[in-house]
């Protein structure tokens, strides 16, 4: 939750106006030097406006408020210049709670008496590539172009009942981790009816979940040109479509209302299939960041809303290991986009590994182990192995050190330690072998189908060319 606009209920204006925690000011029209007929008290980046007809209204960003009563700080404040507040951390439903019951005793009212007119729930995700690259790729959102503002660090899509806004946080804030804000403003009642949100009363973990998928369903509808598609496979027509494609007033203004569903669909099949998918990225980010802000719901389930019906099918959705979060991303320079060389296989790693899923690893060794001892032939052989260089998977060329010793391909165990610690190289493994069926499934759905994919490859190549010239790797 960040910015709200709440109306008190009932409210106790005498002991309110009288309260010494708020200094009410009386609002002077700069244009024409008239009185206003309203009272404003300044507190902490948030207003409390207090009108002659006895109503009273709280606006403002409850992640500031709580960020500056707790003195945190933006990483490039300066008390020499103009501060506007924080919100680029994080803001768990602990803290949203905490500062619910602040308000509560601050304006001298319960959950029930603060009722919601305009609301925000935005999560700050943490991704692997400048949010530059993905937000001037971005095309429209249901028919509506972006507007860009603030050196084009910031954009959003404005609807009738709705804003979606997507900016650069880390640039806004001089973060040093790359940080993307996804985030819907609605200013409309009938959005928060169907998030079973009318009052301060109603914030909970599972109108939090309702948040979450929501923000997954904009998501889902914003139409955006992937900057990481490599053209070097394409045909000339195709390089000329996707020249088009990348022109946001081609669809807006060239193509047909009742022709866009067509040429979406063959713009996602280009970034799926020559690009690492940096949508897909970041709504697994989305997720993962979900699963530290509300850890209070039981479980993470990945649920479409339907506005039509209240009933919608529930599918499983496994949540990222948060080893993830403490993943320091590197800058990547994106001038230029260059492929692993096979020449060059990368350095071993040490892998990290799934404590659920990981029997006991052997001294030293980041590999799973078999119930049955290693016999020392064998215990010899690996240590010959792992010390000459790095195993590579006969399919894709990737490291699979952090694998069994007798592993050949990539496996369910070398694809998660991807996933955790190299998100780019992942989603290239994914947008090659993973069919277009599964691209939707849920998370281990996904990880086994592309080990499955995989083994085909190998099994493949071994029957047309008898083993001896396996082809098809991924670098």
């Amino acid at each position: 939750m960040d910015y709200i606009k709440v109306k008190i209920l009932n409210p106790n204006t005498l002991e309110l106006s009288g309260s010494k925690r708020l200094d009410f000011k009386t609002v002077v029209s700069e244009s024409t030097g008239l009185i206003s007929t309203k009272k404003v008290a300044d507190f902490h980046y948030c207003k409390l406006t207090f009108y002659d007809s006895g109503l009273v209204i709280f606006t403002g960003s409850l992640h500031k408020m709580w960020n500056s009563i707790n003195n945190v700080k933006a990483p490039n404040y300066d008390p020499n210049k103009s501060y506007t507040g924080y919100n680029g951390n994080d803001f768990p439903i602990t803290e949203i709670l905490e500062a619910r019951a602040y308000l509560c005793e601050l304006l001298l009212c319960t959950t029930e008496q603060m009722e919601f007119q305009n609301i925000e729930f935005g999560v700050n995700a943490q991704i692997s590539f400048n949010p530059q690259l993905f937000i001037k790729g971005l095309l429209f959102h249901n028919g509506k172009l972006f507007e860009y503002k603030y050196n084009d660090h910031f954009t959003q899509a404005v609807h009738q009942r709705y804003f979606l806004k997507i900016y650069n946080k880390s640039n806004q804030y001089g973060m040093n981790t790359y940080t993307l804000r996804f985030e819907t403003k609605i200013i409309k009642s009938e959005d928060l009816k169907e998030l079973e949100i009318k009052t301060f009363a109603d914030i909970n973990a599972q109108t939090l979940d309702h948040a979450h998928k929501l923000l997954l369903q904009r998501l889902d509808q914003v139409v955006y040109y992937d900057y990481t598609i490599s053209k070097e496979d394409l045909t000339d027509r195709q390089t000329n479509i996707l020249e088009r494609y990348s022109n946001p007033r081609y669809w807006i203004y060239e193509l047909r209302k009742q022709n866009r569903s067509y040429h979406k669909s063959k713009l996602s099949d280009l970034i799926i299939k020559n690009s690492t998918n940096l949508k897909r990225q970041l709504k697994v980010s989305i997720t993962q960041k979900f699963s530290t802000i509300n850890p209070l719901l039981e479980s993470v389930k990945f649920v479409p809303i339907n506005r039509k019906s209240k009933t919608s099918s529930t599918r499983k959705f496994v949540p990222i290991n948060r080893k993830f979060e403490n993943t320091k991303f590197v800058p990547i320079n994106h001038s230029s986009i260059e492929l692993i060389s096979t020449n060059n296989p990368p350095q071993k790693q040490t892998p990290i590994p799934d404590q659920k899923k990981v029997s006991k690893p052997i001294k030293n060794q980041g590999q799973k182990t078999s119930s049955k001892p290693p016999s020392k032939k064998a215990v010899s052989k690996r240590q010959i192995k792992a010390s000459n260089e790095p195993r590579l998977c006969k399919v894709t060329r990737l490291d699979i050190s952090m694998q069994k010793a007798d592993s050949m391909l990539l496996s369910h165990t070398g694809l998660r330690y991807y996933h955790a610690t190299d998100p780019t190289t992942f989603y290239r493994v994914l947008n090659k072998y993973l069919s277009r069926k599964w691209m939707n499934a849920d998370f281990e759905k996904q990880i086994i189908e592309l080990a499955h994919n995989i083994r085909n490859r190998h099994h493949s190549c071994i029957t047309r060319f008898s083993g001896n010239n396996l082809q098809g790797g991924l670098f």
